[in-house]
């Protein structure tokens, strides 16, 4: 049966073929073709676009950029990113992750040639061909929509994407991720990504995943090696990096609306991880460009 978290309203897909595991979350968007947010993120997962009609208009990283049909679009894991409402236009979108399904892969397993092209994206990426759209996602949303079995929609997830990886074959590095609770990840990283900006406590994502506090510091421990407080300012100071780079907001201000109330403690952090100042880190990266 179809894995289903009604409050966050996505599903997770399983699939498992010659040495690949891949998980899939599927939210609403993906049958409705309705993809966008009011508010700068990332995720720790892939993300893919399929541009099916119209233009998808997104800001990623620093880039403004424009998206026209058959275009497919592939955001690596932790890229900050902005998708602009417009209902002109018609794009599927789903999230993924995928890992070894065995212990030992020979090399030229799927998972060899899976992980040589998306573990080697570190940028946003972008092909176009609709023959993938049309062949493996539009069947799969059809089937999806239909409330079809789930082994008639995860099968063509995985060839779409395998076709994506064979016919845009990058060097292969390291550095996939492996998760197994996907339902916590999502419900975590969307909860921050709406609420970074605001007084943040632990028993809000506990209460998400109906879980006691002390579990849900072991959940996000395991699945992002730092604490809860940890992961708060990783997300913010991820979102002032770019804030930083990208505009000319005053620092007291994105201190603020990346939800530090205190300004001294931003400096301490962002240096902490950045070994450097706000300002200096803003005039470096701004010189470069």
């Amino acid at each position: 049966m179809r894995n289903f978290q009604s409050d966050h309203e996505f599903y997770i897909l399983c699939s498992e073929k010659d040495g690949l595991k891949c998980e899939y979350m599927l939210q609403r968007g993906f049958s409705e073709g309705v993809a966008h947010s009011r508010i700068y993120h990332s995720h720790s997962v892939f993300e893919i676009f399929f541009v099916v009609s119209g233009r998808v208009r997104l800001f990623i990283q620093e880039h403004d950029v424009t998206l026209l049909p058959g275009d497919i679009l592939i955001i690596p894991p932790n890229c900050v990113h902005f998708v602009f409402a417009d209902t002109s236009s018609l794009k599927r979108s789903f999230r993924f992750l995928f890992s070894a399904a065995e212990e030992n892969c020979t090399a030229g397993s799927l998972f060899s040639e899976f992980s040589s092209f998306f573990s080697s994206i570190k940028d946003y990426y972008i092909v176009n061909a609709p023959d993938i759209y049309h062949s493996y996602i539009e069947p799969a949303i059809r089937n999806f929509h239909n409330s079809l079995p789930d082994d008639t929609v995860e099968p063509l997830l995985l060839l779409a994407l395998t076709h994506i990886a064979r016919q845009n074959h990058v060097n292969k590095t390291d550095g996939t991720k492996n998760w197994s609770d996907s339902h916590s990840i999502i419900i975590i990283e969307e909860f921050l990504n709406s609420n970074y900006h605001a007084p943040l406590k632990l028993c809000d994502i506990a209460a998400l995943l109906h879980l006691s506090c002390r579990q849900t510091e072991r959940v996000i421990k395991k699945l992002f090696h730092t604490t809860f407080c940890g992961l708060v300012t990783q997300k913010r100071l991820t979102i002032a990096k770019y804030m930083l780079k990208e505009t000319d907001i005053p620092i007291s201000k994105i201190s603020e609306m990346v939800g530090f109330s205190n300004q001294s403690y931003f400096f301490r952090k962002f240096r902490a991880s950045e070994h450097d100042t706000p300002n200096n880190y803003r005039r470096t990266k701004k010189a470069v460009r």
